[in-house]
């Protein structure tokens, strides 16, 4: 296929697929609707050439949040027969990879500040924001970067990404962000990209490593338990990459 699509996400009715692609060939990539199998794949939000990626259910399955493409952007909401599209953020921040809590209205977002007086950005910081995008708090406050948030099924812990210890490496925290993050990989490459198992007792993430004759490396998806442990490559690409895990939740909580 000529065309990208990338960033997977199942819905909770295990039915339907949403995704974004550069496919619908508006300048920017868009948030796409298929069933299962494959059939009756069509575009639910467009931003033209802003682009709109990294799309996440609502846990009854009826809306869709993404993000736009071009920096700053913004965190939308949409419903999923491409109606109601709604501008949640809003804001000077750059606002990227929302994931729709479990639970109900919150909204996990990596946000990244504008400096003072500058016309680039400080490190991401996870928040959590309501549906209707109030209430915004803070989550983590360290120095290095911390990002893409993906809920445990029961909505009481966060996976995410962080480069705190120097390098990109997966972290998981008490959902409404007390106590230490405990590290769960230790890799001289970049772990990224966490997505919980429906039953919330293994994560898979993204890896990149070095195939002979790479100087940057390419991406490869394993998975581990919970806690780190376990640590099992399930992706084998001779070309290009594979990534952006996204496990069905063929037995998640309700």
């Amino acid at each position: 296929n000529a065309f990208n699509h990338k960033a997977p996400a199942w819905s909770h009715s295990k039915k339907t697929i949403a995704f974004h692609s550069n496919g619908g060939m508006v300048g920017g990539p868009e948030i796409f609707l298929m069933n299962l199998d494959g059939t009756d794949r069509r575009v639910v939000a467009s931003l033209g050439a802003v682009g709109a990626q990294f799309p996440s259910f609502s846990p009854n399955g009826n809306e869709l949040c993404f993000n736009s493409q071009t920096v700053p952007r913004d965190i939308y909401i949409v419903n999923v027969h491409g109606g109601g599209l709604t501008n949640l953020t809003n804001s000077p921040a750059d606002d990227f990879r929302c994931a729709w809590s479990p639970k109900g209205d919150d909204i996990l977002v990596s946000s990244r500040e504008r400096k003072a007086n500058s016309e680039s950005y400080a490190n991401s910081d996870i928040h959590v924001v309501t549906a209707d995008g109030s209430a915004p708090v803070r989550l983590t406050t360290n120095a290095a970067s911390d990002a893409n948030p993906a809920w445990s099924p029961d909505g009481e812990r966060i996976a995410f990404e962080s480069n705190r210890h120097g390098n990109a490496e997966i972290y998981v925290m008490n959902a409404d962000g007390t106590g230490e993050p405990v590290r769960l990989t230790f890799f001289a490459g970049l772990d990224t990209k966490p997505s919980w198992s429906p039953t919330g007792d293994r994560i898979a993430f993204h890896r990149q490593i070095v195939r002979t004759g790479e100087t940057r490396g390419h991406l490869e998806v394993y998975t581990m338990n919970a806690n780190g442990s376990d640590v099992t490559r399930i992706t084998v690409t001779p070309r290009g990459f594979s990534g952006f895990p996204s496990w069905g939740k063929w037995s998640a909580r309700p």
